[in-house]
């Protein structure tokens, strides 16, 4: 499901799917790995600067050390987790600035943040259990 988050000039289009790369991907089971994957983009009428994601690990799963990337760029991680559980700057592959964004309304790949991380579910999960996650992203408006 994508969610539209509005921050006075910037609106961030959010779109976040998941991945079994494990055995049969209609079925998640205990001890598999799981790929998340969070595509942003400002679609709105301002440039971003400072823009953030915060993601925390689901529940039930452990995170996979040094799995997070941003733009196909691995990142370190803090403190042995994810940056995004403390949240981090991202950007566009066409812009190298920590947190810039430009406004970009057309609805091609153009200006699109993409982050991935791995988790592996958890070995005690009991069968039936809904994995959820929800990723929050905000900016600081460009100021003219």
């Amino acid at each position: 499901s994508s969610r539209m988050v509005s921050v006075s000039g910037p609106t961030f289009r959010v779109l976040k799917t998941s991945a079994d790369l494990t055995n049969d991907p209609n079925i998640l089971l205990p001890g598999e790995t799981l790929r998340y994957t969070i595509t942003v983009k400002n679609i709105g009428t301002d440039n971003a600067t400072d823009s953030r994601i915060r993601d925390q690990i689901p529940v039930n799963t452990t995170y996979v050390a040094g799995s997070t990337t941003l733009n196909g760029v691995t990142l370190a991680d803090v403190s042995g987790t994810s940056r995004l559980v403390a949240g981090m700057l991202i950007n566009a592959p066409e812009n190298p600035t920590p947190g810039a964004m430009r406004a970009d309304a057309s609805n091609t790949q153009a200006n699109v943040v993409t982050i991935t991380f791995d988790v592996v579910v958890n070995s005690d999960v009991v069968n039936g259990t809904v994995i959820s996650n929800q990723a929050f992203v905000s900016a600081d408006p460009l100021c003219h």
